[in-house]
């Protein structure tokens, strides 16, 4: 919400596949935790909107894209 909203520190996600792990037909994607019921079922709902399953294989992204030398 804002940033003087007080921080729920119960709620949290935990991420069992990255970019590019092979998925089984049932395995866990993601848990979420929290103590307010519908936040959670948003955040899931929000999660599943955000994933996308292909048979093909997609290459994790490149996270640093340069190194500063000192």
């Amino acid at each position: 919400a804002t940033k003087e909203d007080e921080i729920d520190l119960s709620a949290g996600i935990v991420l069992s596949k990255k970019i590019g792990d092979r998925v089984e037909v049932n395995e866990v994607l993601a848990t979420f935790y929290g103590n307010n019921p519908e936040k959670v079922e948003n955040g899931m709902r929000t999660a599943a909107e955000a994933f996308e399953i292909s048979d093909e294989l997609t290459a994790a992204p490149k996270l640093i894209k340069e190194i500063i030398g000192l």
